[in-house]
């Protein structure tokens, strides 16, 4: 069975995020609407709309349960019998491994360290997500790597 996991949703939506995201995407328009001067807008307009209008779609994001990174990319760890992929940031790399190819995992609260038998690491920060989800990403890599008796420290 696939899981995927989404690294980028942890809020909980908003209907006054998204309402103050709104007012102020319309606040930004009107705002060049009403300094026009004849054909022209002055620069010092275009720059306080836009910063208005960029705050207003980091709001109208948040209010959706979204972060500002899904602009640039995606976040997940991804997950089945054979193979995990992690992509722990919108910058970084997609990771893939094979379950076989882990020596051991070590848990905490806010991470999850994958040890592989090369020596090597990769971590996955739960930080961003939601307590629920962060319970559940870790109780079915915690099920999974029993059942592939990888060793598990907490």
């Amino acid at each position: 069975m696939k899981h995927y996991f989404n690294l980028l949703t942890g809020q909980q939506k908003s209907i006054t995020r998204l309402l103050f995201g709104i007012i102020a995407i319309v606040l930004s328009i009107l705002w060049l609407l009403f300094q026009k001067q004849g054909d022209r807008i002055h620069w010092q307009d275009w720059l306080y709309s836009s910063v208005f209008a960029i705050k207003g779609i980091h709001y109208l994001l948040s209010g959706l349960g979204l972060s500002y990174l899904v602009l640039f990319g995606k976040a997940y760890v991804e997950f089945d019998d054979k193979i995990i992929a992690i992509k722990g940031t919108v910058f970084q790399n997609k990771t893939q491994t094979k379950w076989n190819e882990i020596s051991s995992f070590k848990i905490t609260p806010l991470s999850i360290e994958i040890h592989l038998q090369q020596k090597t690491k990769i971590t996955i920060h739960l930080s961003r997500i939601g307590f629920e989800k962060n319970m559940q990403l870790t109780n079915l890599i915690r099920k999974i790597a029993k059942e592939k008796r990888i060793n598990i420290y907490s």
